[in-house]
């Protein structure tokens, strides 16, 4: 079990990454003060990073969390089938 989370953590953490560079983009829109009208402001390399970084670190662990319940409801499943 041990090897099967430690992949799954690898995993997940480096396809997540991934996606978030594809979808996540570098503009950000700010409204401007007492108008309708948007700012449109380039993020720094450093910002734009560390935002891929949190997110990918938020999905890894809704992952871990998913793949544990998924394994421990898989045991419980064959285990009941197992005493039928």
């Amino acid at each position: 079990m041990e090897k099967m989370i430690v992949k799954v953590v690898l995993y997940s953490f480096i396809v997540s990454f991934c996606a978030q560079i594809l979808f996540t983009s570098r503009y950000q829109s700010v409204p401007k003060p007492g108008t309708d009208l948007f700012d449109i402001v380039y993020l720094p390399v450093d910002e734009y990073i560390l935002s891929i970084l949190r997110n990918s670190i938020v999905v890894t662990f809704v992952t871990i969390l998913v793949f544990i319940l998924c394994y421990y409801l898989y045991k419980i499943i064959k285990a009941k089938k197992k005493s039928q």
